[in-house]
C-alpha cells in the first residue's frame, strides 16, 4: 500500500492519483486495499487539500495544480458522490471552479483587447 506524507512536499504528486487506479501491477486492487485508499483520501488528503487552500490566484500557493483538481474531482464524481458534495471539497471545488471563471475572463478581455488595437492600427493606416 502507498503511504503519504502531507508535510514531505508542497504538492501532491501525481503518484498519489495514480494509487486511485483500480489495477496495481496489472492484477485489481484488493477490496480492502481499495477501502483503505479512500479513506485516506477522505480523512487525510481532502482535509489537507482544504487546509492548506489559499485563495489566490498564484498557483505556487495552490497545495494541487488545477489539473489535479480535475482528476480528483472527476473521481469523486464518479465512486464518491456524497464526498464530492460534501462541505470541504465543495470549497475546493468552488476555489478551483472559479478560477476557471476568471482565466476564461481574462482571456476574453485580453482577445478584446487585442481586436481593440487591430482596429485602432487599420483606422490610423487609413
Amino acid at each position: 500500500m502507498a503511504w503519504f506524507d502531507p508535510a514531505a512536499c508542497g504538492r501532491i504528486s501525481s503518484s498519489v492519483y495514480a494509487v486511485f487506479i483500480e489495477v496495481q501491477n496489472g492484477l485489481p486492487l484488493e477490496s480492502i486495499t481499495y477501502r483503505l485508499l479512500k479513506k485516506s483520501l477522505v480523512k487525510k488528503i481532502i482535509p489537507w487539500i482544504y487546509n492548506r487552500l489559499t485563495f489566490t490566484m498564484d498557483e505556487r500557493f495552490w497545495p494541487i495544480t488545477l489539473e489535479q483538481f480535475r482528476e480528483l474531482d472527476s473521481f469523486l464524481a464518479d465512486h464518491m458522490p456524497r464526498v464530492h458534495k460534501e462541505d470541504e471539497w465543495g470549497t475546493v471545488a468552488y476555489f478551483f471552479k472559479e478560477v476557471l471563471k476568471q482565466r476564461e475572463e481574462f482571456k476574453r478581455m485580453e482577445d478584446m483587447e487585442k481586436e481593440v488595437f487591430a482596429a485602432v492600427e487599420r483606422c490610423l493606416r487609413s
